[in-house]
C-alpha cells in the first residue's frame, strides 16, 4: 500500500470528495437529504478563494481524507475564523494530519483569531474530542475552537 500524500484540493476532486461526503452525511443524518450543489459550491469556493483552506490525502489515486475551512468574518469576535465545515477520513492518522496542517496553515496569518468546529450532539466522537484536545482545542459556547 503506498503512502498517504496531502495537498491542496483540486478541481478533479470536486466528484469526489462530494461523493464522501454525501455517504458521511447520510450515515451521520439519516432524516436530512444532503445537498449536493451546496457541497460543490463550497468545494469550488476553496479553489476560487485561496483565503480558504482545503486539502486532501491520497493514497493509491483514491482520497482517503479531505478538511475543508471557510475564513470568515466573525460576527462576534474580533478578525476573522476558520470555520471547519467539512473534516472527514477513511484512513488512521490522516485527518489529524490535515488538522496539524490546517493549524500550520493557519498560524502565521494574523487575520485568523481562530479555529472553529461545531459539535452538535454525535457528530464529533469522543475520539476525535481527544485528539483535538491534544492539539490545543477547547470547548467554548458550544463548538470546539483553537485560538491562532
Amino acid at each position: 500500500m503506498a503512502q498517504l500524500i496531502y495537498r491542496a484540493l483540486k478541481s478533479s476532486d470536486i466528484n469526489e470528495v462530494t461523493s464522501m461526503a454525501v455517504r458521511y452525511a447520510k450515515a451521520l443524518y439519516p432524516n436530512m437529504r444532503p445537498d449536493t450543489s451546496k457541497i460543490t459550491a463550497v468545494l469550488r469556493e476553496c479553489l476560487q478563494n485561496k483565503g480558504n483552506f482545503a486539502e486532501v490525502a491520497v493514497q493509491d489515486g483514491k482520497i482517503k481524507a479531505v478538511l475543508v475551512a471557510l475564513v470568515h468574518d466573525a460576527l462576534w469576535a474580533e478578525r476573522k475564523i476558520a470555520n471547519i465545515v467539512g473534516w472527514i477520513s477513511e484512513s488512521a492518522g490522516a485527518g489529524r494530519a490535515l488538522m496539524r496542517r490546517l493549524i500550520a496553515w493557519a498560524a502565521p496569518k494574523r487575520a485568523i483569531k481562530l479555529i472553529g468546529l461545531a459539535t452538535m450532539s454525535d457528530s464529533v466522537v469522543l475520539t476525535c474530542y481527544t485528539v483535538l484536545h491534544r492539539m490545543g482545542f477547547t470547548c467554548e459556547g458550544g463548538s470546539l475552537v483553537r485560538y491562532n
